[in-house]
């Protein structure tokens, strides 16, 4: 894994990596093999991983559990095998009636307008009413692909959610209420 290297999207937002050059940099002047380099701001491990590909010992002060794991991922990648496998054991965990895989695909899916087909939502994007500033958000678009129909040239819709959607999207808010 490289310094910089972009280890998951997800992180690029919370802890994205400096300038490899530039931390390289650094610890090439201030320090030499066997010192340790202390990073007492850390934001994902990228300070320690460069010193330890230089021969240095590291020491870094994570700030949040997410950067915790960023840390832990730039440190010490897991095998792709042993991820695949947690990612599907956690999937395969009950959660109600069915699994987890099932619960959130069940959620993540809408109905193309077009050809009546079950599809995988990309996104739905929700928004706060201007008429009721202290009511609930509501989801005012829903974006998806529908490979079967293929309506626009991309084949990535942009639609309002449907009634099934909102349905689905009020019932998930009375679950999340009766937790």
């Amino acid at each position: 894994m490289s310094d910089s290297g972009p280890v998951l999207p997800v992180f690029e937002r919370l802890a994205p990596a400096p300038p490899a050059g530039f931390v390289a940099g650094r610890i090439e002047a201030l320090t030499a093999p066997g010192d340790v380099v202390v990073d007492l701001h850390g934001r994902g491990g990228w300070v320690a991983r460069a010193a330890i590909d230089r021969r240095r010992r590291a020491l870094s002060i994570e700030s949040s559990p997410l950067a915790r794991l960023l840390a832990e991922l730039v440190l010490r990648p897991p095998d792709l095998r042993h991820l695949d496998a947690a990612f599907a054991a956690v999937g395969t965990a009950p959660r109600g009636e069915s699994s987890v895989r099932a619960w959130i695909a069940e959620r993540w899916t809408t109905r193309c307008p077009t050809c009546e087909r079950l599809v995988t939502l990309e996104e739905l994007i929700w928004e706060q009413a201007p008429s009721e500033p202290d009511g609930l958000p509501e989801p005012v678009t829903r974006t998806f692909n529908c490979s079967t129909c293929r309506e626009s040239r991309t084949g990535i819709r942009h639609l309002p959610p449907d009634d099934e959607d909102r349905s689905r999207a009020r019932s998930d808010r009375d679950d999340e209420d009766a937790a």
